[in-house]
């Protein structure tokens, strides 16, 4: 079983949400910090991406609403998120964003 530091998973969500302006990807929906989430890209509670669960690449802000449809999405569904978040995670400023940011979390 993975053991989560609350902390760090606190300090790591609000990364997430600051990177993404407090916007969800999806929708672009503007919906206040407590109906958004930061979601992981890679599940945190999957053993094989436990070196994962911290770093800002897999984390995407996502509103209640877009973050229950993705998390009960169909396996092929779920793929096609992963595709269009990790594209997300490439952008230039995306990138400098998570490099001088996760150091935080380190």
């Amino acid at each position: 079983m993975v053991e989560f530091d609350r902390y760090k998973l606190q300090k790591w969500a609000k990364c997430v949400k600051e990177r993404d302006g407090k916007l969800c990807f999806m929708c672009k929906n503007e919906t206040g910090h407590f109906n958004l989430n930061s979601h992981h890209i890679y599940p945190k509670k999957d053993e094989r991406y436990t070196k994962k669960i911290y770093k800002l690449d897999n984390g995407i802000t996502l509103c209640w609403n877009c973050h229950r449809n993705v998390v009960h999405s169909t396996w092929t569904n779920w793929r096609k998120y992963c595709v269009m978040f990790r594209a997300y995670m490439r952008r230039k400023k995306i990138r400098e964003f998570n490099k001088i940011n996760q150091n935080e979390l380190d």
